[in-house]
């Protein structure tokens, strides 16, 4: 099906590996142009490389998304490049599993600042853009541990379960210009960082799924795709799609 998000602009936070190569990848199929924000620059340029040779444009920029200074420098250059934004993508994140009582100021803060704070600096920059067009498509990554927590992650939880409600508030705010804001919270899904949690091992997660496997990358990735779709999500807004392999309301 062609999703009719060809020549579109987005932004890909965290898009250097895992779930945000995975869709920054399959926007490029899809004929977008995607600049790819991440810690990593080198494998955030191997992405951009691998972009280009499908035939779309593609940058490739160093943010910490959690420095609203940073992220002002890099909208500003992608909006020098491309003029627009069309698709903005947040993705950039990462996981801590332990007690509560032994997580430190710097865990619980850092958690917090990229993965909620750094979806709040990209969106405060990039909204007035899509206001003034009166079109715009906004997708967090949050988590099911957002919805239904989970044993020994709280941090990685809260953060992503205050996102899940960012999503909700601003899609009605933003509803009026057009603008759809919408979450995927994602259960196991087979990057490096799930397959090597040592707090679920592979073996024991997956017998608990129903589906018995964890989902891909590039099915996460078609999914924001299809968020950022006017024909598949026009009228889809303020929801958490769930792609888990269970039953959309199993730990809610």
């Amino acid at each position: 099906m062609d999703l009719g998000i060809k020549d579109k602009i987005a932004i890909v936070t965290g898009g250097a590996s895992g779930m945000g190569k995975a869709t920054a990848l399959v926007l490029a199929d899809e004929g977008c142009d995607v600049a790819i924000v991440d810690l990593d620059p080198k494998k955030a340029q191997c992405v951009a490389k691998e972009i280009q040779s499908k035939g779309r444009s593609s940058i490739a920029l160093e943010v910490d998304v959690a420095s609203s200074d940073g992220v002002k420098k890099a909208c500003a250059r992608i909006l020098d490049t491309y003029a627009r934004v069309d698709f903005l993508c947040n993705i950039a994140g990462h996981g801590n599993f332990g007690a509560v009582e032994d997580i430190e100021d710097e865990t619980w803060n850092r958690m917090l600042a990229v993965h909620l704070t750094g979806a709040f600096n990209f969106i405060r920059e990039i909204v007035p853009v899509m206001k003034k067009r009166r079109q715009g498509k906004i997708v967090n990554m949050t988590s099911m541990y957002g919805m239904c927590g989970e044993t020994l992650w709280s941090c990685y939880s809260g953060a992503k379960a205050g996102l899940i409600g960012f999503t909700k508030a601003l899609a009605k705010e933003l509803a009026p210009f057009n603008i759809n804001v919408n979450a995927i919270a994602p259960g196991k899904v087979a990057t490096e960082l799930a397959l090597n949690d040592p707090s679920a091992p592979y073996e024991e997660a997956v017998k608990r799924i129903p589906l018995r496997r964890f989902a891909r990358p590039e099915e996460i990735g078609y999914l924001f795709a299809f968020l950022c779709s006017d024909k598949t999500a026009g009228s889809i807004t303020g929801q958490d799609r769930r792609p888990n392999g269970e039953q959309a309301n199993v730990g809610i």
